[in-house]
């Protein structure tokens, strides 16, 4: 149904179109066929004038100058209205693009805002829920302190997920709107990367395999705080896209050869197609619907990864992992 209110606008905009364009061709040999009718009535008039006095047959009458200054009017006319029509036209196709252009990006936004409420939904429902659990529970009940620490603990690992969702949505609008502040300083990649990279491999032990390599020593120029959300939200992707004890890859080298820096994160989930590749950078786009998606997130992970990738003035690449899944990889220039 939703799918049907969507497309409804650019149902009427074809028909419209398409009425346009048949009426402009239409007028256009109508036009046509009216000069080519006066023209003929004025033959006939010149026809009469020149068999009074003295009679000339038509192959003469052609010879005349009157007849030549009939016939380059009505070729100047026939040049006028098909000139005016191809202009028309012209302007009529090239506003009908911009015009269908218009309308499918309204409709993409507006299917990507309506995944966005349905994800930001259950990403907000769920921690809501289980902290308003855990501290009713608490309140009404008295229990043993191992329980009340491991609740605690929840609880508060909710509040975390949460407040990253906000610091997402925060991030994402400053980018968007190129309000985000940035430093730049010079970076010990490798101390950063390892840091994140293990804090991930305690907080997930039982549930993913890590394969971290990370060689020592390298210095980069950039913002703190905008690498770490690069890789935290790399490294959250292949997690959420990839099954439990999976193996997660995450390494950060230096390539000799073109003088740059390789930060690459790889999973072997479902891989990303190819047609899917250039839109997964996009504000909000997730594979698949909300409705049957059983993946948490908002959209905004890779959309933020994007933007900031481009601020640091660096590169990022989708390929495919071997046997399945997904390498993403970024080049800062040394």
């Amino acid at each position: 149904m939703r799918a049907l209110q969507l497309w409804h606008p650019l149902f009427l905009f074809y028909a419209l179109v398409i009425y346009v364009f048949a009426s402009a061709i239409w007028w256009t040999s109508l036009h046509l066929k009216n000069n080519e009718t006066i023209f003929q009535n004025q033959l006939v008039i010149l026809e009469m004038k020149h068999h009074q006095n003295p009679p000339l047959n038509n192959a003469t009458i052609k010879e005349t100058s009157v007849y030549q200054d009939l016939l380059q009017k009505k070729q100047r006319k026939n040049k006028m209205i098909l000139g005016e029509s191809l202009v028309f036209l012209f302007i009529m196709a090239l506003g009908s693009y911009q015009v269908h252009q218009g309308l499918r990006k309204e409709m993409q936004l507006s299917k990507q805002q309506h995944n966005f409420l349905l994800s930001i939904t259950h990403e907000l429902k769920s921690p809501l829920a289980a902290i308003k659990l855990a501290i009713e529970t608490l309140q009404n009940r008295p229990l043993p302190e191992e329980k009340k620490a491991r609740m605690y603990h929840n609880a508060l690992g909710d509040v975390e997920r949460l407040k990253v969702l906000v610091d997402n949505l925060l991030l994402a609008a400053h980018l968007e709107n190129d309000t985000a502040f940035f430093t730049s300083e010079n970076q010990n990649l490798s101390d950063i990367t390892a840091d994140i990279a293990y804090n991930f491999c305690e907080k997930y032990e039982h549930l993913r395999h890590f394969d971290i390599s990370i060689s020592e020593d390298i210095y980069y120029t950039c913002d703190l705080n905008a690498y770490a959300s690069i890789l935290s939200n790399l490294i959250e992707n292949a997690i959420k896209y990839s099954l439990k004890e999976d193996k997660i890859g995450i390494s950060l080298k230096m390539n000799e050869h073109n003088n740059t820096i390789c930060l690459a994160i790889s999973d072997t989930g479902l891989g990303i197609p190819d047609k899917e590749k250039a839109k997964v950078f996009q504000k909000f786009y997730r594979i698949g619907s909300e409705n049957t998606r059983s993946t948490k997130g908002t959209g905004l992970g890779l959309f933020i990864v994007y933007q900031l990738v481009q601020k640091l003035q660096a590169q990022i690449r989708i390929s495919d992992n071997t046997p399945k899944g997904s390498v993403f990889s970024i080049f800062f220039p040394k």
